[in-house]
C-alpha cells in the first residue's frame, strides 16, 4: 500500500524470517520494528524515502543479507546493535544516491560479503571502525551512471581490517597517490586486491 505512513502495527514482533519493505514513499521511519532482534533470512529495503534506520534499534542479527536499493538513506544510524553478537553479515548497497557514511554500524565486526554499487555521496568508510574481517568486497561506481563518477577519498573506517579475502574496486576517481595508498594498505593485510577503471 503506497499510502502507508507507518508500520506501528508490527510492534509486537521480535523476530521475522524475511522482511521486504519497498515502494512506500510516505514511510518516515522503521518504528514498529523496534522490538525485532533477529531476521532469520533477508532484510530488503527498496525505493524508500527514509534518511536512516531509526526503528531497528534492537536488531542484532540478519542471517542472510541486508540489501538496500534506491533509497534516500544517508547513514546506518538506528542499526547500532547489528552484529554485536559477532555474527557474519552480508551487506549490499546499490543506487542510494544520498548515502554518505556507515555511522551506526559501530558493532559490525565481520562482513561475509560487502557490495557497494553507485552510491555517489559516499567518500569514506567512516563508521566501520570495529570491522576486522571481510570475506568478499566489491566497490563499483559506473562511469556511465547518471551522477558521474564517485570519489572515495579515504580509507578511514577500514583501518581495523585485518583480513579481506577478495577486494574489487572499479570505476572510481583515484589519483596515483591514492592508488599507492590503497594498494599498500590492502597488501598489508591478508587480501587479494583488484583495482581498475579511472586511476
Amino acid at each position: 500500500c503506497p499510502q502507508l505512513q507507518n508500520i506501528h502495527a508490527l510492534s509486537n514482533f521480535t523476530e521475522f524470517d524475511y522482511v521486504n519493505i519497498g515502494a512506500l514513499p510516505l514511510l518516515q521511519s522503521f518504528y514498529g520494528l523496534h522490538n525485532v532482534t533477529h531476521i532469520n533470512e533477508r532484510l530488503w529495503l527498496q525505493w524508500l524515502t527514509v534518511s536512516d534506520f531509526s526503528g531497528f534499534n534492537s536488531l542484532v542479527r540478519v542471517v542472510d543479507e541486508l540489501y538496500v536499493y534506491g533509497t534516500t538513506i544517508q547513514t546506518f544510524e538506528g542499526l547500532n546493535n547489528l552484529g554485536s553478537d559477532g555474527s557474519n553479515i552480508k551487506l549490499t548497497l546499490e543506487h542510494n544516491y544520498h548515502f554518505a557514511n556507515f555511522q551506526g554500524l559501530d558493532s559490525v565486526q565481520v562482513l561475509g560479503s560487502f557490495r557497494l554499487v553507485d552510491n555517489h555521496q559516499l567518500t569514506s568508510f567512516d563508521g566501520l571502525d570495529s570491522l576486522t574481517n571481510i570475506g568478499y568486497m566489491t566497490i563499483e561506481n559506473g562511469i556511465s551512471s547518471w551522477n558521474g563518477i564517485s570519489t572515495i577519498s579515504s580509507l578511514e573506517g577500514l583501518y581495523s581490517l585485518t583480513d579481506c579475502g577478495t577486494l574489487n574496486i572499479g570505476y572510481l576517481e583515484i589519483d596515483s597517490c591514492q592508488y599507492e595508498q590503497y594498494t599498500a594498505f590492502f597488501e598489508s593485510i591478508s587480501c587479494y586486491a583488484n583495482l581498475w577503471g579511472d586511476i
